[in-house]
């Protein structure tokens, strides 16, 4: 079968553009993966109708299936400006409360979609003010690390309790939200883990880390290819760790085997990015450590290091004449919290 995503996204159009006739006084765009270079031949089309009130419905539309979902345009346009400017600190989480996976789903399909009818004029306007925003690419990385950090308390439990079926799965499901999160920071943006595979090849060539890439490729986890569970889950959970810092920090860096001698990161803490800095958050959300991106990035590069090579690794990769004195501080307060354990001596 034949995969030509122009010809897709023509077609797509084609087919809201039928649809819209239906509904001259509202709004209509065009969502789902075709307008994000994603799908196949059969996907549906996902056509989004702003301001008119209904039931989400399916209609034919000659050989194509067509999702048609109404949106109300308050809230729709609410929830735009509120995601258009990522706002959480370390002592207000309110705005991940509201922007739910599947709400923001919704603004992605429109940050990515095409406008096909947009009779007042609304849509451009929203649109325009979600694009030029980069606070609404951190929200979406925020909302991922969230679901990552909910994925390890029920692997953590799922581990204290040796259920390796459930760890063994949990274990890839937290890959694959993490990688999300590190292809949004690239770039790549989308939601929902269907897509995470076909994203990764055509992102990839943007990581010069083979560890990142081959954990990815053990596509079914540990129980199908013959791999000891505990084993994985640990690996598991440390390239989520790498893959998030790299996503909140916007750095790449040569990320440490997860047995390398040298020092350790706290195994379950899940970083967090916030309007200003990130928080190194335990499983159930308490306990955050808040430090700056550079504070974050140093303790993705701790692990597998001696604080000599940390210290090194992040002027190295950061770019920036740090002060060495400065970041061996930094390094030892992050030691204090708990949140890396020193390599022995």
């Amino acid at each position: 079968m034949e995969w030509n995503p122009e010809r897709q996204l023509g077609e797509a159009m084609a087919a809201a553009a039928v649809v819209a006739r239906d509904y001259p006084d509202a709004g209509v765009y065009l969502g789902g993966a075709t307008t994000a270079g994603l799908g196949t031949p059969m996907s549906d089309v996902d056509v989004f109708v702003v301001g008119r009130a209904g039931e989400t419905r399916q209609v034919a539309v000659g050989e194509r299936r067509a999702d048609v979902e109404f949106v109300a345009l308050e809230r729709f346009a609410g929830d735009v400006r509120d995601f258009s400017r990522y706002r959480c600190h370390e002592d207000d989480f309110d705005q991940l409360a509201r922007a739910s996976a599947k709400r923001l789903d919704v603004v992605v399909r429109f940050c990515l979609g095409r406008v096909v009818t947009d009779p007042h004029g609304r849509l451009g306007e929203l649109r325009d003010e979600l694009r030029s925003s980069p606070g609404f690419a951190r929200l979406v990385i925020a909302r991922h690390s969230v679901d990552c950090g909910n994925l390890s308390e029920d692997l953590k439990g799922a581990t204290a309790l040796r259920d390796r079926g459930s760890a063994d799965f949990l274990a890839q499901q937290l890959l694959l939200q993490a990688a999300q999160a590190l292809l949004t920071s690239l770039g790549d943006l989308y939601m929902g883990q269907k897509w995470v595979w076909r994203r990764w090849e055509r992102t990839a060539q943007k990581l010069a880390h083979p560890l990142l890439t081959g954990i990815l490729t053990e596509r079914g986890g540990a129980m199908a290819t013959g791999h000891d569970v505990e084993a994985w889950v640990r690996r598991a959970l440390h390239t989520a760790q790498d893959m998030l810092v790299m996503a909140a920090t916007g750095t790449l860096y040569d990320p440490r085997p997860v047995d390398a001698a040298g020092a350790r990161r706290d195994p379950w803490r899940m970083p967090l990015p916030l309007r200003e800095g990130v928080t190194l958050s335990e499983p159930d959300g308490r306990n955050g450590v808040s430090c700056s991106d550079l504070g974050a990035l140093l303790w993705g590069l701790s692990h597998g290091r001696t604080e000599e090579e940390a210290v090194s690794e992040l002027m190295a990769v950061s770019g920036r004449p740090l002060p060495r004195e400065e970041i061996a501080e930094y390094y030892d307060g992050l030691v204090a919290c708990g949140v890396i354990t020193r390599a022995a001596s």
